[in-house]
């Protein structure tokens, strides 16, 4: 029975450790305030190898700041005996857990981040929660508290490349208003932190971007937080039960009852998707309903803190499509095969990209370029990156015209 320790939000110690049971092929987890209440919870092992999943969760808890006891100073003697007395452990820990909680990390915690979804999940996975993909600003929200009578809690909005964002003052007092008491006391104590985006329905991401950044913007006090999981122990069934504690989730009939949303919470459903042809109903469903598309998460797997694996949670968007000029035509560096230099159809910017076709038309193209430039080359893609706004996730490059591409 290996400890770990960490400080909480409030920069209060508090210990993990986890045992495994061959007997039940089970994963009990043992968490909570060091001189405090110990919570307990019994997992059924996922992996085919008990042993390797149990040491997943202790590497998992490492990456989040959490460090054994005699790996926190350099001691003459030995560390405060761990099941001794409790007032002279919790003192040691005091004095020398790190008040950074992630390890040089800067506070970081690492979102969960999705793969592009192609169908092959289900090869290994029976059932996935589906949701709404939205279109916002990734957000991890924690808790805290200070020495303020008049605001004595407050919340920390964090990006997904861990900015801290101060210009959310109405968002904050709202949410500390309508969540229970009860969850902003395991947000304080490093228990649970709300995974979401902050989102305005009917906007694009650059524009909520901007009404972020802008504490004066009118668009600023209507901002909303739409959350669709929880940063803290169990798998994905549990997380979600929790989320439905603090408010029940949201569903929408069509596009106008989304765009004209106005509650400033919003917690998403989830529904079984069991397929490729019901995952490509809800892809379509979704996108009607004005959303970018599907997500799928494993209901069986635990958060997975800064990673993109396939079969834990997955992305299935629209496919747009659009042709666009070809200025240039170059070999590539080790291959005798052509990139194309196109321009972008709803500005002046250049991209790169392949053809969708054998290696023996592309050297022919290759070959040939001159009268391939200038022409138009239809492009299928997933989304617009950046702030070029070029094709991006391409999936399918046609030269228009040409019945051999």
């Amino acid at each position: 029975m290996n400890k770990l320790y960490r400080r909480n939000n409030n920069g209060v110690p508090t210990v993990w450790w986890a045992e495994l049971d061959s007997g039940t092929n089970s994963i009990t987890v043992f968490y909570g305030l060091v001189r405090g209440n110990i919570r307990k919870e019994v997992y059924a092992v996922t992996q085919k190898d008990g042993q390797k999943e149990l040491e997943s969760r202790y590497n998992d808890k490492i990456k989040q700041g959490y460090t054994y006891l005699n790996e926190l100073c350099d001691m003459q003697g030995l560390p405060p005996v761990e099941d001794g007395d409790n007032d002279t452990l919790f003192n040691f820990l005091n004095t020398y857990l790190p008040k950074d909680l992630s390890n040089g990390n800067s506070n970081l915690l690492l979102p969960m981040l999705a793969k592009t979804y192609n169908g092959n999940v289900w090869k290994k996975v029976s059932c996935m929660y589906g949701q709404y993909k939205i279109n916002g600003l990734r957000c991890i929200v924690t808790a805290y508290t200070q020495n303020d009578m008049f605001k004595p809690v407050r919340l920390r909005f964090q990006s997904r490349e861990g900015l801290t964002w101060h210009t959310l003052g109405y968002l904050e007092d709202y949410l500390l208003a309508t969540i229970n008491t009860n969850i902003i006391d395991d947000m304080i104590n490093g228990f649970a932190a709300l995974d979401g985006e902050v989102y305005l329905p009917g906007y694009t991401v650059n524009q909520i971007n901007h009404f972020v950044k802008d504490a004066n913007c009118v668009e600023n006090k209507l901002l909303q937080f739409w959350c669709y999981d929880i940063m803290m122990e169990g798998n994905q069934t549990h997380r979600n039960t929790y989320r439905y504690h603090i408010k029940l989730p949201a569903c929408f009939n069509n596009i106008k009852e989304h765009y004209n949303n106005k509650e400033r919470l919003i917690i998403l459903p989830s529904e079984h998707i069991t397929n490729d042809n019901e995952a490509i109903y809800a892809r379509n469903h979704f996108i009607n309903l004005g959303f970018e598309g599907l997500i799928l998460r494993n209901a069986e797997t635990d958060y997975q803190y800064g990673r993109r694996r396939a079969n834990y949670m997955e992305k299935f968007k629209g496919v747009a499509e659009g042709d666009f000029i070809i200025l240039d035509i170059y070999k590539e560096k080790k291959r005798d095969l052509p990139i194309l230099l196109c321009k972008n159809d709803i500005n002046d910017e250049k991209f790169e990209t392949r053809l969708s076709v054998s290696h023996i038309v592309q050297q022919e193209v290759l070959f040939d370029s001159q009268s391939y430039i200038g022409r138009t080359v239809h492009i299928e893609y997933g989304e617009r990156s950046g702030v070029a706004r070029v094709p991006f996730h391409i999936k399918t490059v046609v030269i228009n015209g040409d019945t051999r591409l």
